[in-house]
């Protein structure tokens, strides 16, 4: 930080933080994103759980189909690499001949699937406190969900239709 303070940069500057007096307290998005304990985060859920269905459509009862593979825990850096390491283990992979060689290709595009992971982190809805943002593998796509639906500013027919929108639920 060019000649500023890191308590400056984060009250000013990210609105992370707020002053009381000489002491600086933290919202709950800076512990969200970079506390080092977990247990300082005062969010159940702020996780990433990962699933694999086999077959194309998830059943239950004797036909369950339905394996957790993973919850990725910690402060939302750590949530998402443990989510993407993981991922980058068990996303399927390929060879397919490129030119005059074969090279391996993951059954999802790396950069499109990190992205959607990182959005669905981003944008959740966390006032929704009693779930997390869940990927589901199954044998034809993969689905990230986040907690939360579209914010009122956007709408479906606009998605839809492919106009370009923009709204933040977490502008932090």
């Amino acid at each position: 930080l060019e000649g500023g303070s890191i308590e400056a940069y984060l009250v000013e500057t990210r609105r992370l933080a707020d002053r009381h007096g000489k002491s600086v307290v933290f919202r709950e998005a800076a512990l969200l994103l970079f506390a080092r304990d977990p247990s300082k985060i005062d969010h159940p859920n702020a996780s990433v759980r990962v699933f694999r269905v086999q077959g194309t459509a998830r059943r239950t009862g004797r036909e369950h189909n339905v394996q957790e593979l993973s919850r990725c825990e910690g402060n939302l850096v750590q949530v998402l690499e443990g989510a993407r390491k993981l991922l980058g283990t068990v996303i399927q992979k390929s060879a397919r001949l490129h030119d005059l060689f074969f090279r391996e290709m993951p059954e999802y595009p790396t950069l499109a699937w990190q992205e959607a992971l990182v959005n669905a982190v981003a944008h959740r809805d966390y006032g929704i406190q009693g779930r997390s943002v869940e990927v589901w593998l199954y044998d034809d796509r993969m689905e990230v969900v986040s907690p939360g639906g579209l914010l009122p500013e956007v709408r479906l027919e606009d998605l839809q239709a492919r106009r370009a929108v923009h709204a933040s639920r977490n502008p932090r």
